[in-house]
């Protein structure tokens, strides 16, 4: 493979399985020329174009691959002043490589790939353009029977380049996941994780859970005060403490719950399960309304500080000293991290007064406590040394996506990426959306829907979650969807469980629910394709005259992201965008991504 490589090559495999070998290689390359090889694998099997897109972009990413990609587009670029040269070697010497990169040299990306049986990744790969940088595709073993055979029907080879080439014979699957040979007796089926790569034993099968009803209204009460005190945003980027704004999928706005009777009675409940001497809250715009709260459960106003990331200081330290318990309260968690440092920054005083650990009870109460997981909460009560919370106390406690997993930021990069291959309506089409994406929280119509005025006002009537606002009914779902799939145990390896989508379609034709599931669940979550037929099946029971507006849309979404099979569904575009320019738009997106 060193024949494949210069002293500016990436090299990026499709599996981790090849990293051995890629360590190897460039423990060679160094030895033998001094060069310093950047390496990386992908995490996982890109099956459309916008998941390699999405890999490959985190490895552009990384300081020294974007360094050099940015100073290829330098202006005078090829000119190198002694000041570059230097940030030149800087930045080689920093990335412990041997080699040394001048700026304006452009990288060169070697994809590797493990084997090519169809030819669907190297046609991605090769088909990838990175500006300012060249690429190849070397496989590793190919086993096409005949390149040339293959070229004359339909292409099947990606790629001239290969180190070996094993001929195989391909038993191609059925719509139900079988070949002909998988009945037969005696033939052990040996299946592998379309993601991961991993062998799957021939008796292992998924779990298919179901959202049942009871999961979904699991939280009916807390969306219904939500949605009366209009404190859902969507898509929502907010920034009330002196750091950089945080990005939300869901957003609750505090200040407004807080203002909502019934939820405000909630919260004094749970801050009368202790009676505290001192009251520590971080300062951000919302902290005098948490005080506020504070003083009306307790009716007294107790010693109160308001305190930042620093140290514990003055007064602060003068009450602690004295104080037998302790509250820190918020307004909400979300990744835990104010809580768990202000919880060791008041035993650092407890020690620095010579108190032990056990002599002071500490406890935390927050509005809404939201995490994307359950990490935040176990760090916050973990108990060592006496120093745990003694009770985290919350006005509601549940699970939302991270702001990383905002799926409309996902649909805003997707069609970032791709707008300007569409033309026309399509085009037009696409830049409206975009226009909508980028300018702050989503708002109704939140699906693409041909008539943008039929659901403004719409309210879930008799839903799952009750009489929900959009916007609320699919923060609802999301929240539903999310501690699903951290039931599911899906997170980095073979699939344990996976959501049963056929029953969703089928079932949950309503937008905001159908769609909140489509879009929180990743591929591995929503997927198993030995269930493919059963899932297009519900798809084709869909009459599209009848189908709630927008759902269409979302389904083909969800096919573009391969979360569920689009093969039979792209067929059924081919009548349904007739009436709808958002389908015919989405239909030529899915063409882009999914290339033939």
């Amino acid at each position: 493979m060193l024949e494949y490589v210069t002293s500016e090559t990436v090299v990026v495999a499709d599996t981790g399985s090849l990293l051995p070998l890629l360590f190897h290689m460039r423990e060679e390359a160094a030895r033998r020329f001094g060069w310093g090889l950047e390496i990386a694998s992908l995490d996982e099997y890109p099956f459309e174009k916008v998941g390699l897109i999405g890999a490959i972009d985190a490895i552009k990413n990384r300081p020294e691959i974007a360094w050099r990609l940015a100073a290829v587009s330098m202006p005078g670029a090829g000119r190198k002043s002694l000041r570059e040269l230097v940030r030149a070697f800087w930045q080689s010497w920093k990335n412990r490589h041997c080699g040394f990169h001048l700026p304006g040299t452009p990288p060169r990306f070697l994809f590797l790939v493990s084997v090519s049986s169809s030819g669907q990744l190297c046609r991605l790969l090769r088909d990838h353009e990175i500006p300012g940088a060249h690429t190849h595709v070397l496989v590793v073993c190919e086993t096409a029977k005949d390149p040339e055979e293959a070229r004359l029907h339909g292409g099947r080879v990606a790629t001239d380049d290969h180190l070996v080439r094993v001929p195989i014979d391909p038993w191609e699957a059925g719509s139900d996941g079988k070949c002909e040979h998988c009945d037969e007796e005696g033939k052990r089926i040996i299946r592998v994780d379309p993601v991961s790569y991993e062998l799957i034993p021939p008796e292992y099968e998924p779990d298919q859970i179901e959202m049942k009803k009871e999961r979904a209204e699991e939280k009916r009460e807390f969306w219904k005060f939500a949605h009366e005190a209009k404190a859902v945003k969507l898509h929502h980027t907010a920034n009330y403490s002196d750091n950089e704004g945080r990005h939300f999928s869901v957003y609750l706005d505090t200040l407004k719950l807080a203002a909502h009777q019934e939820f405000r009675k909630t919260c004094i409940t749970q801050l009368r399960k202790t009676k505290p001497d001192v009251i520590l809250i971080p300062k951000h715009s919302h902290s005098e309304m948490v005080r506020d709260l504070c003083w009306d459960a307790y009716q007294e106003r107790l010693p109160c500080f308001y305190v930042t990331s620093s140290r514990l200081e003055g007064e602060v330290v003068d009450a602690l000293s004295k104080a037998g318990k302790v509250l820190v309260a918020d307004d909400a968690i979300v990744t835990g991290t104010t809580l768990r440092n202000l919880r060791a920054e008041v035993f650092r005083v407890t020690q620095l007064n010579n108190r032990a650990a056990e002599s002071i009870e500490v406890s935390a109460f927050v509005l809404v406590c939201r995490p994307s997981n359950d990490e935040p909460v176990k760090d916050i009560k973990r108990i060592y040394s006496g120093r745990q919370v003694k009770a985290l106390l919350t006005g509601v406690s549940l699970f939302l996506p991270s702001g990383q997993k905002c799926p409309w930021c996902k649909e805003e990069l997707l069609l970032n990426r791709f707008a300007d291959r569409l033309q026309g309506t399509s085009r037009d089409r696409a830049t409206a959306r975009l226009l909508k994406l980028r300018s702050g929280p989503i708002t109704p119509p939140l699906l693409m829907v041909q008539d943008e005025h039929a659901h403004d006002g719409l309210i879930t009537h008799q839903s799952l979650f009750g009489q929900l606002d959009h916007v609320t009914a699919f923060a609802a779902g999301s929240c539903a969807s999310q501690k699903l799939k951290l039931e599911l145990g899906t997170n980095g390896g073979v699939q344990l469980a996976v959501v049963d989508t056929g029953m969703a379609i089928g079932c949950y034709y309503e937008g905001p629910l159908l769609t909140s599931m489509l879009r929180t669940f990743d591929r591995i979550d929503a997927r198993y394709m030995a269930v493919d037929h059963v899932v297009e099946e519900k798809i084709q029971g869909i009459n599209p005259d009848h189908a709630y507006a927008g759902v269409l849309a979302d389904l083909t979404l969800a096919a573009i992201a391969s979360k569920i099979p689009g093969k039979k569904l792209r067929e059924w575009l081919e009548t349904w965008k007739a009436n709808d320019e958002w389908l015919q738009m989405l239909t030529e997106l899915y063409d882009i991504t999914h290339p033939i």
